[in-house]
C-alpha cells in the first residue's frame, strides 16, 4: 500500500501559493454583550445623560482611580483629549518643546502641537521600542517643558530614569497608557507613576467605550486643572458661577460612554489574562528563532500589557512584562537615525518669538499651587 504524503508536507508554503493550514478566518469573539446593555439601560432610566447629572461617570472614575490607587480620575472623550488635558493641566504653552517616541500614534503629537508646543523625537530602545532615557536626557534643553512617556503595544517604559531626569531638569512626566491597561513598573502600574497618566477607549484598545479617555492623577491641583480644561473652564461645583478663566475645549464623556466603559471595566483583568496567555505562548514558541526573542518578561521592570510580546534580538537587558498578542520586527536604524540629535529641525506654527513664549513667566493658565512638584515646578506656569 502506498502511502501519500499530506498535502500540508508536501505542498509549498501558502505565501508561495500552497494551500493555508487555516483555511478559515479567525474568530473575534463577542466584546459586547448583556453587560454593556444593562449599563445602558439603567443610564438611560435616570433621565439625563451629562456626565455631572447621572451616576454612571462618577461610578467609573471612582472604580478606575481606585484600580491605580490614584486620588483623581477626570474623564474625557479620548485618548487624545486625556493627552492634551494632561499638558494643558501642566501649563505647556506655546513655543514649549515636548520630548516623546516617535514610535506613537499621531494622538500624541496632536496633543502637543493643540498646546502650540513643539514635538521632540527622542531615540527609543531596540528591543522594547519605548523612550531611551539617555536619548531623552540628550535632548534636554531651555525650552523643554514636560516628557511623555508612551508605553507602547503595552511595553513599560524605564520610569525610574525618566523620573531622574524629569526631576533633575524641572520637567513634567506625562504617561501614555493607551496601550498599556494594568501594565505594571516595579509592582506599580503605570499611569500611576509619572505626573498624570492617560488612557483611551476608543475600539482598537483593551476595552472599548466607543470612543472615550481618562487621565489620571495625584496631585490634586493638576486634577482640578484638568477638570476645567475638559469641560470649557466651567466650574460645575454647585452654587458656583461658571466664570470661565480660560480658554478651553469641550472634551467631555457623556453617561452612555461612561456605562459602556464601567461594564468592560469589570471584564478588564480576563482580557489582559488572555493576552498575556496568548503573547507568552507565542514568545516561548519563538524561543531560539534567530532575530526573534520573547518580549513578554524583563526581570526587574515590571509587567506589561498591551498588544505585544515578542521584539528583536537586541542589547536591551531592561527588566519588564508584556501582556498582548502582536509581534513586530526589530526597530530598524534608520527610526533611530532619523530622530537621534533633531531637535533643531523641529519647527513651531507661531510666528517668530517661540523662544520668548517659552521662557515668559505669563501663562494662559491661573496659577496653581501646592503641585507635588514644589515651587522650582510653579514657575512653568
Amino acid at each position: 500500500m502506498s502511502s501519500t504524503p499530506s498535502p500540508a508536507v508536501s505542498s509549498a508554503l501558502a505565501l508561495h501559493g500552497g494551500p493555508r493550514a487555516k483555511p478559515a478566518p479567525y474568530g473575534t469573539g463577542r466584546r459586547f454583550g448583556p453587560e454593556e446593555l444593562q449599563q445602558l439601560s439603567e443610564a438611560l432610566d435616570q433621565n439625563t445623560l451629562f456626565y455631572t447629572k447621572g451616576r454612571k461617570t462618577a461610578e467609573l472614575r471612582k472604580q478606575f482611580a481606585a484600580r491605580y490607587g490614584v486620588g483623581h480620575c477626570v474623564p474625557c472623550s479620548s485618548g487624545t483629549a486625556a493627552l492634551h488635558i494632561a499638558l494643558a493641566a501642566c501649563g505647556v504653552k506655546p513655543g514649549d518643546e515636548v520630548i516623546t517616541s516617535p514610535m506613537t500614534d499621531m494622538g500624541t503629537c496632536s496633543a502637543i502641537l493643540f498646546c502650540g508646543a513643539i514635538p521632540i523625537f527622542a531615540d527609543v530602545d531596540a528591543r522594547s521600542y519605548t523612550l531611551d532615557p539617555a536619548s531623552v536626557e540628550a535632548h534636554v534643553g531651555p525650552r523643554t517643558a514636560a516628557i511623555i512617556a508612551v508605553h507602547l503595544t503595552g511595553a513599560p517604559c524605564d520610569l525610574d530614569a525618566l523620573q531622574a531626569i524629569a526631576r533633575r531638569h524641572d520637567l513634567w512626566l506625562i504617561e501614555d497608557c493607551a496601550q498599556a491597561f494594568q501594565c505594571e513598573y516595579r509592582g506599580r502600574l503605570c499611569g500611576s507613576i509619572g505626573d498624570l497618566g492617560c488612557f483611551s477607549l476608543n475600539d482598537f484598545k483593551h476595552i472599548s467605550a466607543g470612543d472615550a479617555g481618562l487621565v489620571l492623577t495625584d496631585d490634586p491641583a493638576l486634577a482640578r486643572q484638568a477638570e476645567l480644561f475638559a469641560d470649557k473652564c466651567y466650574d460645575r461645583t454647585p452654587g458656583v458661577s461658571r466664570n470661565p478663566a480660560f480658554l478651553a475645549p469641550n472634551y467631555r464623556m457623556c453617561e452612555l460612554h461612561a456605562a459602556v466603559a464601567l461594564a468592560q471595566l469589570a471584564k478588564l483583568d480576563a482580557i489582559v489574562a488572555r493576552r498575556r496567555r496568548y503573547g507568552e505562548g507565542l514568545g516561548a514558541g519563538l524561543q531560539g528563532i534567530p532575530a526573534s526573542c520573547p518580549r513578554g518578561s524583563w526581570p526587574g521592570r515590571g509587567r506589561a500589557t498591551g498588544s505585544t510580546c515578542c521584539g528583536s534580538t537586541s542589547r536591551s537587558s531592561a527588566p519588564a512584562r508584556s501582556s498582548s498578542g502582536r509581534c513586530r520586527p526589530r526597530a530598524s536604524t534608520w527610526t533611530r537615525a532619523a530622530t537621534r540629535g533633531r531637535r533643531s529641525t523641529c519647527t513651531t506654527s507661531s510666528p517668530g518669538g517661540a523662544a520668548s513664549a517659552a521662557r515668559s513667566s505669563r501663562s494662559r493658565w491661573p496659577p496653581m499651587s501646592g503641585t507635588s512638584r514644589g515651587s522650582a515646578r510653579r514657575r512653568r506656569r
